[in-house]
């Protein structure tokens, strides 16, 4: 029985160097990753922000013209450079939708949420000052029907405030006559 072959052993460092490899963007040298790095620290979910997509586009078109009129070793990195782009250009929408519409759900959960806590809040509200209504009505009717006028007697005052009448009692009992006398 054959047996294939192991595969070619990977090299990763020159595949990191390839996408390390270095284009001109604007005037400047930099590399695929510095410009992702650099989207990336820029993107904001949901802003609809193509800044960071117009900075792909640049340095992909950068990378086409160097694979173009360069040879060898660098244009096989401008070409791996300009691929690598491609596929963040073509995924940049994608990831944006995909974060703007989280953080929508998230504000929509976190509104629902509060909208819950607020009615509850307001129901539990209403059904105090409710209470507190019927009770000052109580009170205010409990005062109309005690007036005090010219046929009003101690009894009166003593039924209709029998705190009065405790501390009254309590003043003749200890012969505190002058005590609320000014």
């Amino acid at each position: 029985r054959d047996v294939p072959p192991p595969p070619p052993p990977i090299d990763f460092a020159g595949y990191k160097g390839k996408i390390r490899s270095v284009v001109d963007v604007k005037g400047k040298p930099v590399s695929v990753v510095d410009v992702l790095e650099e989207v990336g620290k820029s993107f904001v979910p949901g802003s609809g922000s193509t800044a960071g997509k117009a900075d792909l586009e640049a340095a992909l078109k950068s990378a086409e013209a160097t694979a173009s009129s360069s040879s060898g070793g660098a244009a096989a990195a401008a070409k791996v450079t300009a691929e690598v782009l491609k596929s963040a250009i073509a995924n940049f929408d994608d990831a944006a939708h995909a974060a703007a519409a989280k953080a929508d759900a998230d504000s929509a959960s976190s509104l629902t949420t509060a909208a819950a806590e607020a009615k509850k809040t307001a129901t539990t509200s209403a059904a105090e000052t409710t209470k507190r209504i019927a009770e000052l009505e109580a009170q205010v009717t409990r005062m109309k029907s005690k007036r005090v006028d010219r046929t009003t007697t101690v009894e009166d005052v003593y039924e209709a405030y029998p705190d009065i009448k405790e501390e009254v009692h309590g003043e003749i009992d200890k012969h505190e006559w002058h005590k609320d006398i000014a």
